[in-house]
């Protein structure tokens, strides 16, 4: 899918919000479109029996995808893509998450979807002993939920008022300027900005990682995300 115009610009980082590199003076900025036949350096995969990570080579508009599926056998499943546990994204330096995605099959009941960032890889069934985590998460429908967790304080699955719709996709951004009140966006708008989520229990040695997953621990549930692109920009630091 071609890329649109950001939905949320991150003007703090200036130039760096718009370039095509992976780094800048000053900041740090990274993109993955998933074009091509593979994914790239970067990213690592998990797929656990049935699941599933693909690059289809046909996508309507053009640009690329990276499809992440399960399937109806009744068994644990889990289709993740990180950076293998190279945690190289700074919380400290104002860091911002940006992921266009959709759901061309929706989860069901016992299958569950995450979009954010993490530090460690953890299987299926254990995703929340993350030491430290940040995203959204939907459990069984279409329903968006959030969750953080700066191993001070934990949120779990906090409702919010959007459900999403099959086959449309969405820009999901996570917002760090300010840690303790970090922000939660979907298309632009902040969602539950009555609800505080504090990460001020992350510093800069709190590295985290790119974490996006679709899973389940049994049970004949499918679902299939689609992610068209993954940003995310930061302070260099000293």
């Amino acid at each position: 899918m071609l890329n649109p115009v950001p939905a949320y610009e991150p003007a703090r980082f200036g130039s760096a919000a718009k370039s095509a590199n992976r780094t800048t003076e000053g900041h740090v900025f990274f993109e993955d479109d998933f074009r091509g036949t593979g994914l790239n350096d970067a990213w690592n995969t998990v797929e656990t029996a049935g699941a599933s990570v693909t690059l289809p080579t046909q996508i309507p508009g053009g640009g690329g995808l990276a499809r992440m599926a399960l399937t109806a056998v009744g068994q644990l499943q889990d289709a993740v893509i990180y950076f293998g546990d190279m945690l190289q994204l700074d919380p400290s330096e104002q860091l911002l998450l940006e992921c266009r995605a959709s759901f061309s099959v929706a989860p069901t009941s016992g299958s569950h979807a995450l979009i954010g960032m993490g530090s460690n890889h953890f299987a299926a069934g254990n995703k929340g002993s993350m030491t430290h985590n940040m995203w959204f998460r939907l459990s069984g429908d279409l329903a968006l939920l959030i969750e953080t967790d700066d191993n001070v304080t934990n949120n779990d699955q906090v409702a919010t008022t959007e459900t999403l719709v099959l086959d449309q996709f969405y820009t999901f951004q996570i917002d760090l300027e300010h840690r303790e009140d970090v922000r939660f966006l979907l298309d632009g708008k902040r969602l539950l900005p009555q609800t505080t989520f504090d990460m001020s229990g992350l510093s800069s040695s709190t590295l985290l990682q790119p974490y996006i997953a679709i899973y389940k621990t049994s049970g004949t549930n499918a679902g299939t995300l689609d992610v068209d692109y993954f940003k995310a920009w930061q302070g260099r630091g000293a």
